[in-house]
C-alpha cells in the first residue's frame, strides 16, 4: 500500500472508497477511477475523484513548465 493510502485510512479516516477515488483523481487517472467504480459497483468514487482532477491538472501544467524552464538553464 502506497503513503497516500495509510495517509487517508489511518490518520484521517477516510471511506475506502472516496479515498480510492480521490488518489485516482489526485494521479488523473481515468481508467483507475473506472476501476474502482466497476469493483465497487457504486459510482461514489466519482466523489472523491472530481475535486481532485482539476488540482492534479494544474499542478502538472504548472510543473512540468517549471522543470523544463529549470532544465533549459
Amino acid at each position: 500500500m502506497g503513503p497516500g493510502l495509510y495517509l487517508g485510512h489511518y490518520l484521517l479516516r477516510m471511506n475506502p472508497i472516496l479515498l480510492l477515488g480521490g488518489l485516482a483523481g489526485a494521479q488523473t487517472m481515468t481508467a483507475s477511477m473506472a476501476a474502482v467504480q466497476d469493483r465497487s459497483g457504486s459510482p461514489v468514487a466519482v466523489l472523491g475523484y472530481t475535486p481532485a482532477v482539476p488540482i492534479g491538472h494544474i499542478l502538472l501544467t504548472t510543473w512540468g513548465t517549471v522543470i523544463v524552464g529549470v532544465m533549459a538553464n
